[in-house]
């Protein structure tokens, strides 16, 4: 985070590049809706390092991709705020090691901000604070402590660190126009199996996406999710979760005893259509996450076996974007 300021707010662009997946804030406020950095190439690894199980001689050339966004209207003439969350996304992937270590290291942004008349990047002015997210990995999970609030990293009331500046890397920059991944839809899931340890949630359908729940939890009572793609058939109120081995997506966090708090992850979604949850939770809210394309046709017919056999391809399609 960085505190900077700016004589004009004029024609404010933010240009943001992230090795990893990042949420920025300008004021305390969220610049974009966007989920999910772009992934890419980034650079070039040791594939001594990455020990794949497969022959892996080519070489390759490397894209990194940045993002612009119009932040005019989240400047103040004088001394504005600037923070970053950071994420490990695909560039710190470095939980399921089945084809090898995939990881590329910690995760990195780089950023430039120009109005008419100023221009900040991104240098070792910045400072770092930790965040109350203390786990996230793309296969796994992710897990907050509520108890301690997301605002002083915004504003670095924490213990203040020195950053990390990197040297230039051997990849070309490319403007990512193509549509971010966003939350394009919100299901009211319905129960079906609930006991006294946890609750059993349908989604309706296999989708991409990840649950936000709200809860009054007491403080330092943890809440659990679990997420699947099918129920036990033999099993009355279990999620099936043999085919994801032992990397079972849970998320978690430790409330704080606030009445009303929302959760959701910020740096991981979950293929799935039911999830448990375990702990109070007052509501559930499903959030479809996926490229924020539009369709540019459609199809029907007579046929109601070729129909739902094109829902469930389209559905796929949309689940893998």
């Amino acid at each position: 985070h960085k505190v900077f300021d700016v004589t004009s707010t004029e024609n404010a662009v933010l240009y943001l590049l992230t090795l990893g997946f990042s949420r920025c804030y300008i004021n305390g406020v969220l610049v974009s809706d966007d989920y999910f950095a772009v992934n890419s190439d980034y650079h070039k690894r040791d594939f001594n390092h990455m020990k794949l199980i497969y022959p892996l001689n080519d070489e390759f050339s490397y894209s990194q991709y940045y993002r612009a966004y119009d932040v005019s209207n989240l400047l103040e003439v004088g001394e504005n705020h600037i923070a970053i969350i950071l994420g490990n996304g695909w560039y710190n992937q470095c939980a399921r090691i089945d084809e090898g270590h995939m990881e590329y290291g910690e995760p990195q942004i780089k950023l430039m901000l120009k109005t008419k008349n100023d221009t900040l990047i991104s240098d070792d002015e910045f400072e770092s604070v930790e965040s109350n997210i203390i786990y996230n990995q793309l296969f796994i999970g992710e897990m907050h402590y509520l108890e301690t609030p997301l605002t002083p990293a915004l504003f670095g009331d924490g213990e203040i660190s020195s950053v990390m500046v990197y040297p230039p890397q051997n990849a070309v920059l490319r403007a990512a126009y193509f549509p971010a991944d966003r939350v394009v839809n919100r299901i009211k899931p319905c129960v079906v199996f609930k006991n006294e340890d946890y609750t059993i949630y349908d989604a309706g359908r296999n989708l991409s996406g990840i649950v936000e729940v709200t809860t009054s939890a007491e403080y330092g009572e943890k809440i659990t999710l679990t997420f699947a793609e099918r129920l036990k058939t033999d099993a009355e109120g279990e999620l099936s979760t043999g085919s994801a081995g032992k990397d079972v997506q849970t998320d978690a966090f430790v409330a704080s005893g606030k009445e009303n708090e929302k959760f959701s992850p910020m740096f991981v979604w979950h293929g799935f259509r039911y999830f448990k949850v375990e702990g109070y939770v007052t509501d559930a809210t499903v959030l479809e996450i996926r490229a924020d394309l539009k369709p540019e046709g459609s199809f029907s017919s007579p046929n109601e076996l070729l129909n739902k056999t094109v829902e469930i391809y389209q559905n796929t399609q949309w689940s893998n974007i």
